[in-house]
């Protein structure tokens, strides 16, 4: 493999990310905190879909990257269908009688639920259902998630892309990293030390479900740029869902759309400057200034 930078060519050696878990202590933003130390769950209203509504232009690319803030699923691993499956065995065997008691179909979860988190999803579908039924379909659906989740693999591309992220020579520096996500956090976990990145990024996660407003909010991502302590302007995102485009493009990010679940037309309608395949994508290192020859991918 080689990476290529605007006045120099630097070999790096194939690295492979271990899997392992980390011991660290969980992260929770300020805007969680409170409601944590006093025993309780933030929960969201389903209002809280709309509060991006309106399609907003991509932001400007920055001149020079400094930070990359990456949502989870869909975007460093294609898990679109198990969530898929996961929902519609535990909303046909939890509320058989819905939608005729027939199985939602793909189209319907990309419609109604993909991108947004379990308490807008319940509150969307079910809004009579007694929150302590709503938790207990969260919980059997991400249990689910969790048992048929154990073999993926990260996007193609995503090791080099980390590995030149942590590249620093005369001509680049280090490039800050985050994850920012919907998922809920023993999800995140499980799905980190399936793809073998806990340790890296353990505890540099934020839950949407944890601040005040999860996507499409931009809350979420502004609570990512707090924790790197960098500006908007200096930074990107990566998202593969309407609601997570919407969050990045509303908090000022610069957004890459990885069309693993949307085409590019509905990615960059919700505000994606430039769209990509996965990680590999020549669009992604023309962004990025760098060129990468890709010999053996992962």
């Amino acid at each position: 493999m080689i990476l290529a930078t605007s006045t120099a060519r630097i070999s790096l050696l194939v690295t492979v990310l271990a899997s392992s878990v980390c011991s660290g202590v969980a992260f929770l933003p300020p805007c969680a905190k409170a409601v944590s130390q006093a025993g309780m769950t933030p929960r969201l209203h389903a209002t809280d879909a709309a509060a991006t509504a309106t399609e907003a232009p991509a932001q400007p690319s920055p001149a020079h990257i400094k930070g990359c803030l990456f949502d989870m699923d869909g975007t460093l691993v294609d898990s679109d269908e198990l969530h898929f499956e996961a929902y519609r065995d535990i909303i046909l065997e939890m509320r058989p009688d819905h939608n005729g008691g027939k199985p939602i179909d793909k189209a319907w979860y990309k419609e109604w639920m993909s991108g947004n988190s379990n308490a807008v999803i319940t509150a969307r579908l079910f809004p009579d259902m007694p929150l302590a039924q709503q938790e207990e379909m969260w919980d059997r659906k991400e249990a689910l998630y969790r048992r048929i989740s154990t073999a993926m693999a990260p996007l193609p591309g995503l090791a080099r892309l980390l590995e030149w992220c942590d590249l620093e020579d005369d001509d680049k520096a280090r490039i800050a990293t985050i994850i920012v996500t919907n998922a809920p956090r023993l999800d995140a976990r499980h799905t980190m030390e399936v793809l073998g990145i806990h340790e890296r990024f353990g505890n540099t996660v934020v839950i949407g479900a944890e601040c005040a407003r999860a996507k499409p909010h931009p809350e979420p991502y502004l609570e990512g740029l707090r924790r790197l302590g960098l500006a908007a302007r200096d930074c990107i995102a990566f998202e593969d869902s309407l609601n997570g485009c919407r969050s990045a493009t509303a908090a000022g990010l610069f957004t890459v759309g990885v069309t693993t679940g949307l085409d590019e037309a509905a990615l960059r309608g919700a505000g994606a400057g430039v769209c990509i395949a996965d990680f590999t994508d020549e669009r992604l290192w023309a962004l990025l200034g760098a060129q990468m020859i890709f010999a053996d991918v992962k």
